[in-house]
């Protein structure tokens, strides 16, 4: 003889469906089937929404929600008793936001226009990006980071200050714009003479100074002294005579202008000898001493000496016989 299992309506068979009493007095198989409640398995996923599970056997209930705030197309379904999901599978219509116009000067490298997907914007050289560079489309149909759109904005370089005792000349103060250095006469630039405006809003150098020109420095020389600044101003000792420029200027190019001056010794005019004598001695320059005689039988009026003096005189005048 034969058994058949059934269950009722809601349930589902775990095990052998019919069963046969062998001749030896035994079932063909000895473990009985038992009735569990009918399940309706896992619900599917949706498209940009999502479900609320609690059970999946019959009668138990699912509902659905959207990522958005719009409704689904179903919003619950039951789990029937022939294993089935009622309803069909709800839908949630994709988010789409709006397509943000590219920032004036740069561009935007774009993901996608529904929830969760991104566009990320930059600028071209010489701008700077002001706002996110990145935004991402939310649930609410929304970009983040808004309500704007970001902006880009010209690099401008901070305006440097003109070296003490010099100028500039602009030209500008955004990327590749110049500016070029100069100095007042009698200094002399030191570094660079023009630098450039970067795109990271620096400069391409430091700004230069002025330095004033300085010549080297001058010595005494001999049987004289010098005095100078800008200008030399050279003197004699006394009993000496300049040749050459008493004054020498330091020109542009860090020298002196002209040749040092020389210095030689006060003469003095040749003695005349007084009538009916004569002079010894030979020198004729400053310092330098001569004397005076008469020839036998005459008798020498006036000094028997004299001597060349600083301004180029002698001491006395020339004596008589």
């Amino acid at each position: 003889s034969r058994i058949t299992f059934s269950c009722q309506e809601g349930y589902q068979l775990n095990g052998e469906e019919q069963i046969t009493c062998r001749l030896d007095g035994t079932w063909s198989h000895p473990v009985m089937p038992v009735c569990v409640t009918r399940s309706c398995g896992d619900p599917p996923n949706i498209d940009n929404g999502f479900a609320v599970v609690r059970g999946t056997g019959v009668d138990d209930t699912i509902s659905y929600s959207c990522h958005t705030r719009q409704c689904p197309s179903v919003e619950s379904r039951t789990c029937l008793s022939n294993g089935r999901w009622s309803e069909e599978d709800p839908a949630c219509d994709p988010v789409v936001c709006a397509v943000p116009e590219a920032p004036e000067h740069g561009s935007c490298t774009v993901g996608g226009f529904v929830s969760g997907s991104t566009i990320r914007f930059e600028c071209k050289p010489g701008f700077t990006l002001v706002g996110s560079a990145t935004v991402t489309c939310l649930t609410d149909k929304s970009w983040s980071d808004r309500p704007s759109n970001p902006a880009c904005d010209p690099v401008v370089c901070a305006v440097p200050e003109a070296p003490e005792d010099g100028s500039w000349t602009v030209d500008g103060f955004v990327p590749g714009s110049t500016i070029r250095f100069e100095c007042k006469l009698g200094f002399t630039l030191v570094g660079s003479a023009t630098v450039t405006c970067l795109t990271d809003k620096s400069w391409s150098d430091r700004t230069p100074s002025c330095q004033q020109i300085t010549c080297p420095p001058l010595r005494d020389p001999e049987h004289g002294t010098v005095h100078y600044h800008s200008t030399a101003h050279y003197t004699c000792n006394r009993g000496y005579q300049l040749f050459g420029p008493g004054q020498r200027t330091c020109t542009d190019q860090g020298t002196w202008s002209d040749r040092g001056p020389q210095y030689r010794r006060v003469w003095c005019p040749e003695p005349q000898a007084p009538l009916q004598g004569f002079v010894m001695g030979t020198g004729r320059q400053h310092g330098d001493r001569v004397r005076y005689a008469c020839s036998t039988g005459y008798r020498l009026i006036g000094a028997d000496d004299s001597t060349c003096q600083a301004d180029g005189t002698w001491s006395t005048v020339s004596p008589q016989c």
